[in-house]
């Protein structure tokens, strides 16, 4: 049986490989390039379950921007 601690280091990796897939994507969107121009509406839902991508609401509505622990990520494997 797996462990708790086994659990949440095989998901740590599962962002981390899906942060690695997508890398060129989310390089656009954390310039400012809207994520619906590269994901389409499942992925997007996906990625904000998983983490990768978080809500911002403000006065034009929700906008998807990276998360801080996706950021992390992107710089470690700078």
């Amino acid at each position: 049986m797996i462990s708790e601690e086994q659990t949440t280091n095989l998901e740590a990796q599962s962002v981390t490989n899906v942060v690695h897939f997508y890398r060129e994507e989310l390089i656009k969107i954390d310039k400012g390039e809207k994520a619906t121009e590269h994901f389409n509406e499942r992925q997007r839902k996906s990625l904000v379950k998983q983490g990768v991508l978080e809500r911002n609401y403000g006065q034009g509505g929700c906008r998807l921007e990276l998360s801080k622990m996706t950021r992390r990520i992107m710089r470690e494997q700078a």
